[in-house]
């Protein structure tokens, strides 16, 4: 769904817990997609490293505008649409009389490429590359896609119930210019003149999109596994872009797994 493949060593534990378990149909039918069982030994004798890879910048997001205008809550029209990978543009052409006119900001998503098309992990005279386990980026460009049609049904309706607010205070402020005493028609006009002007500024100049995203989240997660005897090691890793990185202490023990994290950003 998101463009890659599941990653190789699944196949591996779902053989090695079917084995242990005596579920043995299931062993066979994993070990039909490649793998063989051989961790089941492995385990007892050694212990696991798993590198995660946190591969590059996540997602983040901008305000994009479009142009409304309305009439009623039921009578509204865009510039912009839900279409295509996010809003395909159209046109205003006219605004009918007693019209209103308004900016509505909707969050543009903006995805990053991770920092590595991969990584190596060697130990020894063994490497073993990172397989891509989580894609980030692609589970929110597609959770965008499926709720933009939604975001912009919301925005719609935040954008002219606000709208409604500040014709209802333009009719305030109107009222106010027009009404009151002849020796204070000044103040009115002005009073007026701000009840009129200050919504419909405030408005356009607090528009903004719901902008919030994991921004500390990476691209993506890769994941490399290696199986190394107990004892205290030093690995290379290795980014397919960038130096290579020695990381000593690690501390392996037989049957268990040790978690190592790595992080490359731009």
């Amino acid at each position: 769904a998101y463009g890659i493949q599941a990653p190789s060593y699944l196949a591996e534990d779902a053989v090695r817990a079917a084995l242990l378990s005596g579920d043995r149909g299931t062993a066979a039918k994993f070990k039909a997609m490649g793998a063989d069982g051989h961790t089941v030994e492995a385990a007892k004798t050694q212990g696991e490293i798993v590198l995660v890879h946190l591969n590059g910048e996540g997602p983040s997001k901008s305000d994009y505008f479009i142009n409304c205008i309305f009439k009623s809550i039921l009578l509204w029209r865009c510039d912009g649409e839900p279409g295509g990978k996010f809003i395909k543009r159209t046109r205003i052409t006219v605004t009918p009389n007693g019209w209103h006119s308004m900016k509505l900001a909707f969050p543009e998503l903006h995805i990053h490429r991770p920092r590595s098309q991969s990584l190596s992990v060697s130990l020894g005279g063994i490497t073993i590359r990172s397989e891509p386990a989580y894609p980030l980026s692609q589970i929110a460009a597609k959770t965008m896609r499926d709720k933009t049609a939604r975001i912009f049904k919301d925005t719609i309706i935040r954008g002219v119930t606000k709208m409604l607010t500040v014709v209802a205070a333009e009719q305030v402020g109107k009222a106010a210019g027009s009404g009151g005493k002849k020796k204070n028609k000044k103040g009115g006009n002005l009073l007026g003149w701000l009840l009129k002007t200050a919504p419909s500024t405030a408005m356009q100049a607090t528009e903004e999109a719901d902008k919030r995203a994991w921004t500390t989240l990476p691209a993506r997660i890769d994941v490399a596994r290696l199986w190394a005897p107990p004892g205290t090691h030093t690995i290379t890793i290795r980014p397919s872009a960038g130096r290579a990185v020695t990381l000593p202490g690690v501390t392996v023990a037989a049957g268990k797994r040790t978690i190592i994290t790595y992080r490359t950003i731009p």
